[in-house]
């Protein structure tokens, strides 16, 4: 759900280890014995000839069910609480709310176990700590609510279940699916899981006031941009709280003129003076990196069409990691500048594959970035053309 929290500290000691591993193992247990239970009632809900496959199909119906209650409590509540929703997703379904975009999300790209929402305040009123504390727990009520409600139903249902199909015993697997849905979500995870919601909860109940207020803004701006909501589409009055909370504060200070640079190159058309300023700014305040340089490089290429300042300005080393999309950005601006067809499109094809490996959303930045690179390599070959 966002915000992490660590409720289980590893100690240095084997015996931390020990008891940390007995943890783990009794909670995700305990979860798969509900599943399991609750796959048999399935199967032995329909009595037809064809009853073990119908009732592994029933099965994978009720857990969607399960994470799809279970994200709308979390979503249900962020609206109450006057919050906006960017994503909601429920297993391999998800729907980028602002970008307007679907998409099928395997397990290596959910954020979360089976699901998960990306909720922000629309604005600081109502950006409480209580407020976020509600929406992180309310995901595990409506589970509770859902086993309860399918509990009492097969109970009432049950004189009158008959013939093939045993809607009674059905309603007994949904109860069990949530229960175990609630279970793993209402229970810490390890160091270095996911981070569940009742963690998520204590944190937001037990974190400094002073602190969190101070780091907020960033955090949840960043955290916007990793779901792949657009630069210049962030809130403009949470980049003013971000401004004003880390002026005393170098470390977010550059976070935040990080995010300024950013904002002005995804800001079409990009005014490049501006950019160049801030460009240069940041470098006699920060020094020279990898993610600077890139930035540097694209300007300079796209924008300033300065093909030889741009490839000197281009990063030496290795770009890894987050930044890699980036870099592969800059070189294939650098290449597209020069005429460099094929050069750029691979340059282009890794870049798409690369920002392809961390959301099964598209990125709407990396899709103009890819738009202006052939609009240079267009100029650039007409350029070849005439002078030939």
């Amino acid at each position: 759900m966002g915000e992490e929290s660590q409720i289980i500290d590893l100690a240095d000691s084997d015996s931390a280890g020990n008891e940390l591993s007995f943890y783990a193992a009794v909670r995700s247990g305990t979860c798969w014995i509900l599943s399991i239970a609750s796959l048999l009632c399935c199967i032995g809900s329909i009595g037809t000839e064809f009853g073990p496959a119908q009732g592994w199909l029933l099965f994978v119906l009720w857990v969607w069910i399960a994470i799809v209650v279970h994200e709308l409590g979390h979503a249900l509540a962020a609206l109450a609480c006057g919050w906006r929703i960017f994503v909601f997703a429920a297993g391999p379904f998800g729907f980028h709310v602002h970008n307007r975009e679907f998409a099928i999300i395997p397990r290596p790209k959910r954020t979360e176990f089976a699901g998960f929402v990306v909720p922000s305040p629309s604005s600081a009123e109502v950006w409480t700590r209580g407020r976020r504390a509600i929406i992180d727990v309310a995901g595990p009520i409506m589970s509770l609510a859902l086993a309860g409600i399918s509990a009492l139903a097969a109970f009432i249902w049950r004189p009158t279940s008959s013939g093939d199909f045993d809607f009674s015993m059905a309603l007994v697997a949904l109860c069990l699916m949530s229960v175990s849905v609630a279970w793993i979500t209402l229970t810490p995870s390890a160091s270095g899981k996911h981070i569940s919601d009742i963690q998520n909860f204590i944190s937001a109940v037990r974190t400094d006031e002073g602190k969190w207020r101070q780091t907020r803004a960033i955090g949840q701006l960043y955290g916007l941009v990793k779901y792949k909501v657009r630069l210049r589409d962030l809130p403009l009055w949470m980049l003013g709280e971000a401004q004003v909370a880390s002026r005393d504060d170098p470390q977010l200070r550059r976070a935040y003129d990080a995010l300024v640079i950013s904002i002005v190159l995804d800001t079409l058309p990009v005014d490049a003076k501006q950019a160049r300023n801030l460009i240069d700014g940041f470098r006699k305040t920060y020094g020279e990196d990898a993610w600077l340089a890139s930035c540097d490089a694209y300007l300079s290429a796209v924008w300033e069409g300065d093909g030889d300042g741009a490839r000197n300005r281009l990063w030496k080393g290795q770009i890894l990691g987050e930044l890699r999309p980036l870099g592969l950005a800059a070189e294939a601006a650098v290449l597209a500048k020069e005429g460099g067809a094929s050069a750029a499109e691979a340059k282009l094809k890794e870049m798409h594959d690369e920002v392809a490996k961390t959301s099964a959303f598209s990125d709407p930045t990396f899709r103009d970035i890819k738009k202006q690179i052939h609009a240079t390599l267009l100029q650039a070959l007409q350029k070849k053309l005439t002078a030939g």
